[in-house]
């Protein structure tokens, strides 16, 4: 086991959220929750966002790392991006993760 002494002050203190929704295919999922925003607030409602798509995740919508990296945290990402690899603005060493494993 791992001390999570924090995490766990977070949830005493928090809300327990015991409903969830998600999409039928990964992206829309993955951008909302990185967004924060449903997913036809995203564009990403009806896409999957591959390794050949020559578009990504808007650029203007601010994602979790991003904030947590603000913060002072260290972001790493380990799995699946779906969300957009044209260029590296879009990928996710563009988009705050520090590292990549995927």
């Amino acid at each position: 086991d791992v001390a999570t002494p924090a995490i766990d002050a977070l949830r005493a203190e928090g809300v327990l959220l015991s409903s969830y929704y998600v999409q039928p295919i990964c992206t829309p999922t993955r951008a909302s929750l990185l967004t924060g925003r449903f997913s036809s607030h995203t564009g990403s409602e009806h896409q999957l966002f591959r390794t050949s798509e020559p578009s990504c995740l808007p650029l203007e919508l601010p994602l979790l790392p991003q904030g947590l990296a603000f913060l002072g945290y260290q972001t790493h990402m380990v799995g699946k991006w779906h969300l957009g690899y044209p260029n590296a603005s879009c990928a996710p060493w563009g988009r705050g993760f520090e590292t990549y494993l995927g």
